[in-house]
């Protein structure tokens, strides 16, 4: 399943054009605001105002819950502003599997020293 994530423009009724990331997925468009107070939404179409393609990611295999867990991770991670990750969705991944292996590291670091 491809996601393209995108960073743009969109239309807010309360508060006008906001810069905001986003993830077009086969369910939706989830999204994440770049000014406070940050918010996750699900946009429409119509709410996209400017749209360009940071990076597309090949999400095979993984269902709708599963997809909408990593794209949170990806928006509320920072990850796409991270440098050499343009038009390059293996290095999101990457930097995404990675950080998910330190924090199962320290978790089981932490379980370890509680058992002793």
């Amino acid at each position: 399943m491809r996601v393209d994530f995108c960073r743009g423009f969109t239309n807010s009724k309360t508060r006008g054009r906001i810069p905001t990331t986003w993830a077009h997925t086969p369910h939706g468009i989830l999204a994440l605001t770049e000014e406070p107070p940050y918010e996750l939404l699900i946009l429409n179409e119509s709410d996209v105002i400017v749209d360009h393609t940071i990076t597309t990611v090949d999400l095979t295999g993984l269902d709708e819950d599963l997809t909408k867990a990593i794209v949170r991770n990806i928006l509320q991670g920072g990850y796409l502003d991270k440098p050499g990750v343009k038009e390059k969705g293996d290095a999101v991944l990457f930097m995404l599997v990675n950080e998910a292996m330190q924090v199962l590291e320290s978790v089981a670091e932490e379980l370890s020293r509680d058992d002793s």
